[in-house]
């Protein structure tokens, strides 16, 4: 597949984290930030099933690798937190906008220390201005988000 292809799954990728951190968040508002997860988490595991049940017979759709490190399993248990910690922020003075602001400046920096570090299998890669750049603009953004009440 080509660029424009991986970066459009990523877009879209991004706008329905922030939809569903919207719904998560309306529904911790109305119940609580644990059982808002609790159901977030139920309904995935019901959508995941049903689109396990529709394509895993295609494994250009759903290649399958025995070899699989057990670690990368562990990634529900870091789903679950996000889902959790984002339900309190949301529905805190940081409101939707900034909470995903931060959690981009989050995710920035861990994915440099990735590519600098080489852990989880990554390649190690040096950081370049750019990288800098990039959480410098991040943390510039997030603090007018915040401060203007946005």
């Amino acid at each position: 597949m080509n660029k424009q292809i991986y970066a459009a799954g990523a877009v879209g990728s991004g706008g329905l984290l922030a939809l569903m951190i919207f719904l998560n968040g309306e529904l911790a508002r109305y119940t609580s930030p644990t059982w808002s997860s609790f159901i977030a988490h139920f309904v995935g595991i019901f959508g995941s099933w049903l689109l396990w049940k529709l394509i895993v017979r295609n494994k250009n759709i759903w290649p399958y690798s025995s070899g699989t490190p057990l670690w990368a399993y562990l990634g529900g248990v870091g789903g679950a937190l996000i889902v959790v910690v984002a339900n309190i922020t949301v529905n805190s003075s940081l409101g939707l906008v900034g909470s995903l602001s931060l959690m981009i400046l989050g995710q920035a920096c861990l994915a440099m220390l990735f590519d600098l570090t080489g852990w989880f299998s990554f390649e190690k890669r040096k950081l370049m201005l750019a990288d800098v750049l990039q959480v410098i603009c991040i943390v510039a953004g997030s603090i007018l988000i915040i401060w203007s009440g946005g």
